[in-house]
């Protein structure tokens, strides 16, 4: 599951029709942390990327997104549960 206070901030975009940042470039995306506690495997990934947000233009953007699964599951979706800033 996604963080609340990501969630949030979706949801408010959504409400209010604010901009969404837009991916203009994927610089790199590296696996930094992977592991398997009990049935579920959990896997963080490093993004950097380039963003264009409207009239402020581009920026650069690094954060770790972190996804996690049951293994026994059948289900083979992988689920946001945590994003941060790197």
């Amino acid at each position: 599951m996604c963080s609340i206070s990501y969630s949030a901030a979706i949801e408010r975009r959504a409400q209010t029709n604010e901009a969404v940042p837009e991916l203009v470039r994927l610089k790199s995306a590296e696996i930094v942390e992977a592991d398997l506690q009990a049935d579920t495997a959990r896997v963080t990934v490093k993004f950097e990327a380039e963003l264009a947000e409207g009239a402020h233009g581009i920026r650069d953007a690094r954060e770790r997104w972190t996804f996690e699964r049951n293994v026994r599951s059948s289900d083979p979706n992988w689920f946001l549960s945590r994003v941060q800033a790197a």
